[in-house]
């Protein structure tokens, strides 16, 4: 009996499953789930150890290893070729995805395909590409915690391999699979057992920051990932975005065709499954082997390790590797000796004669930088031996001796065009020297404006006297400037004396709150000191002595108060 391993690694979160048997007939002999690290704990630094005890704990055979990454760390690019043969693709499939991910050079990534359709005489491809950057770290942690995979993949494709072994796509129908992520969502459209389209969305479980998306300057949303802004959502509105990027996959990938299902696996979302997404009904994914002894809300987790392990069986169809790290371009090169080495020879005496045209014009160059450092350090310096002042009134003894070095031959290090490059230097230093010392360039703050802060308030207490009908009447207005003091910023004191007049003194007291609340509500308001309100004769209104308002006059703009 065969016994397999099956690791999936999220941002924060692992899984791993240990499979034993064949192909057609296995189970679950161990399983775990959690985090990678403590609550604070750096995941990266947290995973060699966490791997160490997971091979010690459950005799995870090395040989037999493989790993799943989540789907939005790679971009994904559609293209056909005229060729049939898988070995054939693979000579020219490097060549021909490189012109597809201007964004990276193609050493920089780790690229495999996925064949979607063939024909006769053609192949369409999904290209999967991934930086070799993004993998490094958690294949490097892999190996310190002695546990390196032999196949990595994505989890879009585990779980294509864990539906295939379970026999969930024999019916043959055009079926969505959703694996939801922490940090990105993997939709796969398939039809049978044979994947017609992928996607990744930006979008998972865990509230991240916004991340780099892989291939996220690419348009065309079918055929690669899309960057969505992950803001800090509720559960709800997580689960309403995220049905609304699996309708999008489907009304893009699926491109009109009726989808009988959409299975979804990996993090649990209240309220997804049970559902319909574009008349398409939700359900959860169940992969697992019968008799698993694993609890109900984590079986959907485990889907992707679970493909994994699958995979390392023989089971599922799906054979994407991203541990290659060159494709083979192995070709007739027997063809291409002669005209290689005409093509050589033809190289190797155009670069002669360019090796002396060029040595030609660097000996003009050399002629003429010289010349013109001699003129340059002359306007500067003078010549004392000819009686000639300099141009510097007074050079600093920096520049001064360095001429004198360069003109008695040291720094010999370094060229004409580099003893240039050197004064030009030194001049500039010692100009921001002298713009600092005549006070040139420093950043001086003003006070705030008194008038400004007064603006805003009375241009608050304008609106309050539009939308609420008061009737202010100001009797006395002050408005003086306050230096920060004990590291608080500076600030205006806005004091008003002033009455509201009404039918009556509640009235007036509602106008002189809804004031109140409305300078609250400004992005410039800093304190506001009340006053005690006293009513007017016959009840008409209230009058108010000495209210105090703190403006931060920096965080108006040209319509504060407006």
């Amino acid at each position: 009996m065969t016994r397999t391993c099956g690791l999936h690694l999220g941002p924060s979160r692992y899984a791993i499953v240990l499979l034993d048997g064949s192909a057609k007939k296995h189970e679950l002999v161990a399983w775990e789930e959690g985090a990678i690290g403590a609550p604070g704990e750096d995941a990266r630094e947290a995973l060699p150890g966490l791997l160490k005890r997971l091979a010690k704990d459950h005799n995870v055979p090395r040989e037999s290893f493989g790993l799943s990454v989540e789907s939005g760390l790679a971009a994904f690019r559609q293209l056909s070729l005229p060729l049939t043969d898988r070995a054939k693709i693979e000579q020219v499939f490097k060549f021909e995805v490189e012109s597809l991910l201007p964004q990276w050079s193609i050493e920089d990534v780790v690229v495999d395909f996925v064949i979607l359709d063939q024909s006769a005489e053609q192949s369409n491809l999904l290209a999967v590409a991934v930086p070799k950057d993004v993998l490094e770290p958690t294949l490097s942690a892999c190996e310190k915690g002695t546990l390196e995979p032999i196949d990595v993949e994505l989890d879009a494709t585990a779980l294509v391999n864990a539906a295939q072994a379970n026999g969930c796509l024999a019916d043959g129908g055009l079926v969505m699979l959703v694996n939801v992520g922490e940090s990105s969502t993997a939709t796969v459209l398939v039809e049978g057992n044979q994947i017609k389209a992928m996607r990744a969305i930006q979008l998972g479980t865990g509230v991240m920051e916004t991340p780099k998306m892989a291939g996220e300057a690419d348009e065309q949303d079918a055929e690669g990932s899309e960057a969505v802004v992950e803001e800090r959502l509720t559960p709800e509105k997580r689960v309403a975005r995220i049905r609304q990027e699996i309708g999008r996959s489907l009304a893009g990938l699926a491109q009109g065709q009726p989808v009988t299902e959409v299975l979804v696996a990996g993090a649990s979302l209240p309220g997804l499954c049970g559902s319909e997404i574009m008349g398409a009904p939700v359900s959860e994914l169940v992969v697992l082997p019968e008799g698993a002894d694993v609890p109900e809300q984590e079986r959907a987790v485990l889907s992707a390790a679970y493909g994994v392990a699958a995979r390392q069986l023989g089971a599922g169809g799906t054979r994407l590797s991203l541990r290659r790290e060159e494709l083979r371009y192995s070709g007739t090169l027997e063809r291409l000796e002669f005209p290689l080495a005409v093509a050589s020879l033809l190289l190797v005496t155009l670069l002669g004669v360019y090796n002396i045209f060029t040595h030609n014009e660097m000996k003009f160059v050399r002629g003429g930088l010289s010349f013109w450092e001699n003129s340059s350090h002359s306007l500067m310096v003078g010549d004392r031996k000819k009686g000639r002042a300099g141009s510097l009134y007074r050079p600093s003894k920096e520049i001064e001796n360095y001429v004198r070095a360069v003109r008695n031959g040291g720094d010999a290090e370094s060229n004409s065009h580099e003893h240039l490059i050197k004064v030009r230097t030194m001049l500039r230093r010692e100009i921001l020297e002298m713009q600092k010392k005549l006070g040139q360039g420093v950043e001086i703050q003003h006070p705030q404006s008194a008038l400004t802060a007064l603006s805003g308030v009375l241009g608050v207490l304008d609106q309050s006297m539009q939308s609420s009908g008061a009737r202010p009447s100001l009797r006395r207005i002050e408005s003086n400037y306050q230096l920060g003091r004990g590291g608080k910023s500076d600030s205006v004191k806005v004091a008003l004396t002033l009455s509201f007049f009404a039918e009556d003194s509640l009235a007036a007291t509602n106008h002189y709150e809804s004031f109140q609340a409305a300078l609250r509500e400004q992005p410039w308001f800093m304190d506001f000191t009340d006053r005690p309100s006293t009513p007017l004769k016959g009840g008409g209104g209230i009058h108010l002595q000495g209210v105090q308002i703190v403006v931060d006059v920096s965080r108006m703009n040209s319509k504060a108060g407006a």
